[in-house]
């Protein structure tokens, strides 16, 4: 393919770096997006990454094969997430309306990305039949407005969007556990989320019962599991050469919040578990804010 045919792939072809970029470089940016179609709406982005790079073919290599492994749900795919979680409560579980609450798995107020999930099934669970008696009063905005509510046959479902290490769920159930304990409270307790690190289950596994558990997509670390010997060394140094040209404030995380090295995202939100080299606005010249492939919320 020529350049001037693979300008023609895209309706926004990859914008042109302000330093050269090699024949062989060009191409293997041009066929990641496109095997990865939603990077198609991401030209300015890669434009960044490939001037963060600075023409250095290790650090091409690895942002590209990151990128390859990345898991990016678009609204169809995040959709069907949200309605396998609604299966799971409903069907599988067969959990009933008259006992159950779907909580966000969040002790404070501010609204992060298990609110997001929760406004979504509300959706798929009115355009179920079987969960016509499913109503308002079953989706609380969160876990203090619930606890007057909670009785001994209550049950109750956390939500989120993404678990890295599993602390904050744990964090959660301590809090519920330390809250209803007063009150000689034991209700069951299940968890649904949209994505969640393999690494992260011996962590749950500790709090609670796996098969209470529910992810609808379990992902690999983005380094650590891709890679073995003096290479995964190579990786990870290479990556931290690459986190270098950002800006690193006293809340960057270095392979993301926790080391997760997750690779994971959707149209509207990227957890901040997921390396900082695809979200961190802010380098470390200071001279400008850079566009980005993931947002958060």
């Amino acid at each position: 393919m020529t350049e001037k045919e693979a300008e023609e792939f895209t309706e926004k072809p990859i914008p042109r770096s302000r330093k050269e970029i090699p024949q062989t470089d060009f191409m293997k940016w041009l066929q990641l997006v496109q095997q990865r179609r939603w990077l198609e709406t991401k030209q300015d982005a890669l434009s960044e990454l490939i001037e963060i790079c600075e023409g250095d073919i290790e650090k091409i290599d690895l942002i590209v094969t990151l990128l390859y492994k990345f898991t990016y749900l678009s609204e169809q795919e995040y959709r069907q997430c949200l309605e396998e979680i609604a299966i799971k409560i409903i069907r599988e579980w067969r959990l009933e309306p008259t006992n159950t609450f779907i909580l966000p798995c969040n002790i404070g107020d501010e609204i992060d990305g298990s609110h997001q999930v929760i406004q979504g099934l509300k959706n798929c669970f009115n355009d179920k039949v079987e969960a016509k008696f499913w109503g308002q009063r079953n989706f609380l905005n969160s876990i203090t407005s619930a606890l007057p509510k909670i009785t001994q046959d209550t049950v109750i479902v956390l939500i989120d969007d993404f678990t890295g290490q599993g602390s904050k769920l744990a964090e959660v159930l301590t809090f519920l556990a330390n809250e209803l304990e007063g009150r000689k409270l034991n209700p069951v307790i299940k968890v649904c989320v949209i994505a969640s690190m393999e690494a992260s289950k011996e962590n749950i596994s500790s709090y609670m019962e796996l098969d209470d558990y529910f992810s609808s997509k379990w992902l690999k670390k983005g380094i650590s599991d891709n890679y073995n010997g003096d290479e995964l060394e190579a990786a990870k140094q290479c990556m931290l050469r690459l986190e270098e040209r950002l800006k690193q404030t006293t809340n960057f995380s270095s392979f993301g919040k926790g080391g997760v090295e997750a690779l994971f995202g959707s149209e509207s939100n990227a957890p901040n578990s997921v390396f900082p080299i695809f979200w961190w606005r802010d380098l470390k010249s200071g001279i400008k804010r850079r566009v980005t492939l993931l947002r958060r919320l």
